[in-house]
């Protein structure tokens, strides 16, 4: 299926739609789904990669700058384009766009008839197999006729603005327990990973190659040092930073303590004070929880389980 923004481009310039989630992040979602319904992964494997999509857009403050809608019409210039501002100030419509199909298919299944699988058939069998492009605000126009129920309110939230969408609150309804705990570190990509969590954070992150910081967070300890992107950092405390001991030397760390850190911007040698953070509590787990009767009847028909 094409959007109608993008079959009617006479391709020699840019063309722009609000709906990349719809293209991208609910193919997203459907991604990880059919490999439980085809039997390829089991319940908890699943639960996982969904925690590990939530744990994602829980460390991108960029989440707070910009709505789903906006990602997708400003594709062309920041989401192609990457620079060392990026997390802070982006989000993905793969990533977001996939977590917002989850809520809008639990939504139509706990209050309605209909799934998200419906609302996809009805896309089709109106559109795509007719070879006729999508219009705009196709996917919900067809998610409120396919199930009858006023989602405008509900699109407005998780596409049209930075709020955050209600993860906990709509996978509790189906016998899920979401939590959040701190990450075990720079490896830890959400879900039920084993280990220590670890024991500060500067609020950084390092190419993996050599020192050179890739991106330095908001609100961190990196940033109120006034350290950036591109800066190349040589020692902390007196001691050789390298990339082989990073997650080691940022483990060695106390929380709350200044030490001095020494890095290259450009040609010049400079010196700043870093003052280590405790992690934060940006880790999703997703894990099958005991529930009411109303609550597993949804998960049967949502997981099989």
């Amino acid at each position: 299926m094409t959007p109608q923004q993008l079959a009617e481009s006479d391709l020699s310039r840019e063309a722009y739609t609000a709906d990349l989630w719809h293209y991208e992040g609910v193919t997203s979602y459907y991604d990880d789904l059919m490999l439980l319904r085809a039997g390829v992964i089991e319940v908890p494997a699943y639960l996982d990669l969904l925690a590990e999509t939530a744990t994602r857009l829980q460390r991108n403050p960029g989440r707070h700058v910009q709505t789903l809608a906006d990602a997708s019409i400003e594709a062309w210039t920041k989401h192609y384009q990457p620079d060392e501002f990026t997390p802070n100030a982006t989000v993905s419509y793969y990533v977001k766009g996939a977590l917002a199909a989850l809520c809008l298919d639990l939504h139509l299944r706990q209050h309605g008839t209909a799934t998200l699988d419906d609302v996809m058939r009805a896309i089709w069998k109106e559109y795509g197999c007719h070879g006729k492009p999508v219009p705009e605000g196709g996917l919900e126009a067809a998610a409120c006729q396919v199930s009858g129920l006023a989602l405008k309110p509900l699109f407005d939230r998780w596409l049209r603005s930075t709020e955050e969408l209600p993860l906990a609150q709509t996978l509790q309804a189906f016998g899920v327990r979401a939590e959040q705990r701190a990450t075990t570190g720079d490896a830890d990509p959400g879900g039920r990973v084993p280990g220590r969590p670890a024991s500060a954070s500067l609020g950084l992150k390092l190419r993996p190659t050599d020192t050179t910081i890739t991106h330095v967070y908001s609100g961190g300890s990196a940033q109120r040092a006034g350290l950036t992107g591109g800066d190349v950092l040589v020692a902390i405390d007196g001691l050789k930073v390298s990339s082989s001991r990073w997650s080691q030397r940022v483990s060695e760390l106390v929380p709350g303590r200044a030490y001095l850190a020494h890095y290259f911007r450009s040609d010049e040698l400079l010196e700043t004070t870093l003052v280590p953070e405790l992690p934060n509590t940006d880790t999703w787990t997703f894990d099958l929880a005991d529930a009411d009767a109303d609550a597993l009847r949804r998960r049967r028909a949502w997981l099989g389980c």
